[in-house]
């Protein structure tokens, strides 16, 4: 059953489910009497078998019955030309041979007894499982007319609400309508408060990162004054050590580094003078005057691969007063000027 409504094809309505689920119950009862009735095919077909097996037992039966009595007969013969000891043989080998054909008919019977009630069993199995199928079929025809019921109702009740959803709809469009014909005048202010928000939202950003700009100006501040006070602190302590008298020097004798106690050369040499425009000089200017020959402006052997023995040569410098080029410390001062 489709029904058509004003809103649009469902992908599947609750009636056809359950059909399927019937549908799907219909196939599983249906395998399941295929299942029975091969079952019970099988169980014929074994009856039938035991059946054709006890008729040829009874056969082969009475065929050696009819050996043995035609023994008999035979020996019946020779009775009267025998003695009356083969007589005795004879009738015991009768005897015995009753005794295995009475036997074998035992066996035989106790047998087709066990069939019987093998089939017999298997029969009151296949009885209760078609009884159990049936009463499951009832239950799904019972639940089936549930469902259809229920479907019933539910198509009534989707009728309703297909109804009142149409009346909805009508209702919202109209509303719609109005909306959009009322949002049309406010539009103009609306565009107005939006740009007048996102100038302050502009303003407020803005006024946020120079604060944060602000914030690290005062603390750079801060940090260069401290490097500038410490860096006043260091040039006086340097003038204060440059300016002292010779004859304080004597006192911290005892406190000199080792270079100076054993004799080598230092790696900043201390000039007992210094130039005139010693505070006016550049720093390039103040740098070079400051080199000295120590082992770190002595060019390294392994760079220059020097043959063994032979030392590497000194740089020369400029003298304090920058007036000569000394090119080791043995040798005199060649003024250039």
């Amino acid at each position: 059953m489709h029904m058509a409504t004003g809103i649009g094809d469902e992908p599947q309505s609750p009636q056809s489910r359950s059909l399927e689920i019937l549908q799907h119950e219909q196939e599983r009862l249906k395998t399941q009497n295929k299942q029975l009735q091969l079952k019970l095919r099988d169980g014929s077909r074994v009856k039938h078998e035991l059946q054709q097996s006890k008729e040829t037992g009874m056969k082969l039966l009475s065929e050696r019955n009819k050996l043995f009595e035609h023994l008999v007969e035979r020996q019946s013969k020779r009775v009267n030309t025998q003695h009356q000891d083969d007589q005795q043989e004879q009738t015991s080998y009768r005897d015995i041979g009753k005794a295995l054909a009475s036997q074998k008919n035992e066996r035989a019977a106790e047998q087709q007894e066990k069939n019987l009630i093998l089939l017999k069993t298997q029969l009151g199995a296949l009885k209760f499982e078609n009884f159990t199928l049936i009463q499951e079929k009832r239950k799904s025809d019972e639940q089936r007319g549930h469902l259809v019921q229920e479907l019933a109702a539910l198509n009534g009740k989707f009728e309703q609400l297909s109804s009142k959803f149409s009346r909805l709809q009508a209702e919202n469009q109209r509303l719609s309508q109005i909306i959009s014909e009322r949002g049309n005048i406010h539009t103009i202010q609306s565009k107005e408060e939006d740009d007048i928000e996102a100038l302050k939202a502009q303003v407020r950003i803005i006024q946020e990162e120079y604060e944060t700009q602000r914030a690290i100006a005062n603390s750079a501040e801060r940090i260069n004054r401290r490097l500038k006070d410490e860096l006043s602190e260091a040039h006086a302590i340097i003038r204060d050590m440059r300016t002292r008298p010779s004859e304080m020097v004597g006192m911290y004798s005892e406190l000199q580094p080792v270079y100076k106690q054993i004799g080598y050369v230092p790696r900043e040499r201390a000039y007992p003078c210094r130039p005139l425009d010693y505070f006016g000089i550049n720093r390039w200017e103040l740098d070079g005057m400051r080199r000295t020959c120590s082992n770190d402006d002595i060019t390294s052997p392994r760079k220059e691969k020097l043959p063994h023995g032979i030392a590497p040569r000194r740089r020369p410098f400029l003298t304090p007063d920058m007036t000569a080029v000394v090119d080791s410390t043995d040798s005199p001062a060649t003024h250039s000027l």
